[in-house]
């Protein structure tokens, strides 16, 4: 007997784990692209919130995809470029 239209969905956490505490969470469909772009939005979401930006992150291997690495890099050079033009200030 078929099931019908079967989907799955995965939920993302950005936790800290210093402290043990949920920062955000996003669900997604369960596809490489989407918990990538999850993790994004959790972060940057995150930052907006709170006003906090993680020192290091831990993730599983979906999260190493080269598209995922380049946007942490870019990412990190622009807070970097943001944090020397404050000083001269």
């Amino acid at each position: 007997m078929p099931c019908g239209d079967l989907r799955s969905y995965a939920d993302n956490y950005l936790i800290d784990v210093k402290f043990g505490i949920i920062l955000d969470v996003e669900a997604t469909r369960a596809i490489r692209q989407a918990e990538v772009g999850a993790a994004k939005t959790m972060i940057e979401r995150t930052e907006e919130r709170f006003d906090i930006k993680p020192e290091r992150l831990a993730a599983d291997t979906a999260y190493g995809s080269a598209a995922h690495l380049n946007w942490l890099d870019w990412s990190s050079q622009r807070e970097e470029n943001r944090a020397a033009h404050s000083s001269h200030r």
